[in-house]
């Protein structure tokens, strides 16, 4: 969320305007009931919630799709080591279940609103089933990582820069 905010600040020119604080999704809504804030950039789940309860989108992270978020798993090399068959089991599995996810939408939907507490409306509204990617990587999922990595050293968020290929597990 942060990345999409600031860089959505910056685009707009807005970047010297706006204070950015930190703030849990949770206390947001009463902050913006009671104008502590004037906006708040939801993450997925809590946006669509809050429409539901008639507040206004103002904007949207799929509109800008170099400034989305992505998802990994990583590992240690020690516990490579220690399970060397771990990335192709998790790997199959992790396949095995997006393949499931895009057969069967309607019932991930439903599922996944039983365990979040989200109407099956808001949670439709926040996943795009494609999103659960069969490919391990793809070059759009790349390039948001790598779109993600120079955020994070561009804003010293970390220290050092690296390439992002010495990370990718090639078995």
């Amino acid at each position: 969320m942060n990345r999409y905010l600031k860089g959505l600040l910056l685009e707009k020119g807005l970047d010297k305007d706006v204070k950015v604080v930190h703030l849990l999704p949770a206390d947001a809504e009463a902050a913006l009931a009671r104008g502590d804030i004037e906006a708040y950039a939801y993450p997925t789940g809590f946006g669509p919630l809050l429409i539901s309860k008639g507040y206004k989108a103002i904007d949207e992270a799929k509109n800008h799709p170099d400034l989305r978020g992505s998802s990994v798993t990583v590992v240690s090399e020690d516990y490579l080591a220690k399970n060397p068959g771990f990335a192709k089991i998790w790997n199959g599995i992790r396949q095995k279940a997006a393949k499931e996810v895009q057969s069967n939408a309607d019932e991930f939907y439903k599922l996944y609103a039983e365990s979040s507490e989200f109407p099956v409306d808001v949670v439709k509204a926040s996943f795009e089933i494609q999103q659960w990617q069969v490919e391990d990587f793809t070059p759009e999922s790349l390039k948001l990582l790598d779109g993600t990595k120079k955020y994070l050293f561009d804003n010293g968020i970390i220290k050092k820069d690296f390439d992002l290929n010495d990370w990718i597990y090639k078995p």
